[in-house]
């Protein structure tokens, strides 16, 4: 009874993990593909946790809208996860289901995101 238990826990963060490594993994490739030259900086237990942008002027604002909302379909996965009641696919939604502040910031602003990733500094007026 405690070893299957185990096992099912075990199962549940693996498909979790798998899900924050397929987030993180979209923003790589979308911005690999558009020209960003992109690259993991952060890690967390071996897993992918941050991806840089060495060019990202170089992205138009179509292509980082797509790159940082790419990852707006793991909410939808969770959500599919839950209605068919199945544990994995909920697990795996729920781990790329943390879409962070810069994600929204390039999906609704692109310019500044750009800036921002650039290492530029912005200020309110960038938004407006």
């Amino acid at each position: 009874m405690i070893i299957g238990l185990v096992q099912d826990v075990a199962v549940i963060l693996g498909l979790s993990a798998a899900g924050l490594f397929a987030h993180e993994l979209v923003h790589f490739l979308f911005g690999r593909v558009f020209g960003g030259s992109t690259f993991f900086s952060r890690y967390w237990f071996g897993i992918p946790t941050q991806v840089d942008f060495r060019t990202p002027h170089e992205m138009s604002n179509r292509q980082v809208k797509a790159t940082a909302g790419g990852v707006l379909i793991f909410p939808c996965i969770a959500l599919l996860g839950a209605y068919l009641h199945s544990i994995p696919i909920f697990a795996f939604g729920v781990g790329g289901i943390g879409v962070s502040m810069t994600d929204m910031m390039g999906f609704q602003n692109p310019e500044a995101w750009k800036d921002f990733t650039a290492g530029e500094s912005i200020t309110r007026d960038d938004f407006e």
